[in-house]
């Protein structure tokens, strides 16, 4: 990581990546399996991982695959929605203020919960315990002033980087986020293909050259051998659908016994 950025040096996300450390970074689907199930999930994440990503449940998720769609519609069937989820990160925040909570969404979801007005969701969100927003299907030209209210707020707002994107807008999106860019491993969906590590390293090593922000990388990676390799020249891995892939085959199985699976699961991947 360079150190010369400091934008929201304050923010917890900052703090996590300060000194170079190294972070894997589980995504879980809110509400999925059960209800009951996301607050056990979370705080056994917690003692594994630093930082932890939370997808909001959206009906149309243009990013994702089939796992982690087939969640979210799970998810919606629960009844979940950005208020229950921001009262069960109230509840995580009475056990655990250490860890880093990102909520992941689409556009849609925010306008719903705020309407028309997002800063109310900034402050929310804040009020809950929430450190970072990754908006999936917000270009940064339209979502510039959420930004600098989000950074002014102690919110990272983080962007996704694609394999396609070019340099000259590479440089625009990371003077428009906060706490680290992701990197987008692979054209195409979450969980669908398995990555050319060697190419991704290849254009991680040219995202530094432009930019100052940690850098994560996601998308189909499943295995610790991946991790291991990516966390050679990346800050972070996020592990998304080889989670919900997990939690699918132990869907018998109490929400403490899911959590203490998955929670095996990161701490063997580093």
């Amino acid at each position: 990581m360079n150190k010369k950025d400091s934008r929201n040096s304050n923010n917890l996300i900052n703090c996590i990546f300060a000194n170079n450390r190294k972070v894997v970074i589980p995504f879980i689907t809110a509400g999925y399996p059960r209800l009951t199930s996301t607050l056990p999930i979370l705080v056994e994440l917690a003692q594994k991982a630093k930082i932890i990503e939370i997808g909001i449940p959206f009906s149309d998720p243009m990013a994702d695959g089939p796992v982690i769609e087939a969640a979210n519609n799970v998810a919606i069937n629960n009844g979940v929605n950005i208020n229950w989820i921001l009262e069960i990160i109230c509840q995580f925040r009475r056990i655990n203020n250490k860890s880093a909570i990102v909520l992941m969404g689409y556009q849609n979801s925010f306008e719903q919960y705020a309407k028309g007005n997002i800063n109310k969701f900034i402050k929310d969100a804040k009020n809950a315990g929430v450190n970072g927003i990754l908006i999936v299907d917000s270009p940064f030209e339209e979502s510039n002033d959420l930004f600098i209210f989000a950074t002014n707020q102690n919110i990272a707002m983080i962007r996704l980087i694609a394999p396609t994107t070019p340099i000259t807008r590479i440089k625009k999106i990371a003077k428009s986020s906060c706490g680290y860019l992701y990197y987008v491993s692979l054209k195409g969906v979450t969980g669908s293909k398995k990555i050319n590590i060697n190419e991704v390293k290849k254009q991680v090593n040219i995202l530094r050259k432009h930019q100052n922000l940690p850098i994560a990388v996601g998308f189909g990676i499943s295995n610790a051998s991946q991790v291991k390799k990516i966390l050679t020249f990346s800050d972070a891995v996020v592990i998304g659908s080889q989670l919900i892939k997990i939690i699918n085959k132990n869907l018998s199985k109490s929400d403490k016994e899911i959590s203490k699976i998955v929670g095996s699961f990161i701490s063997n991947l580093f």
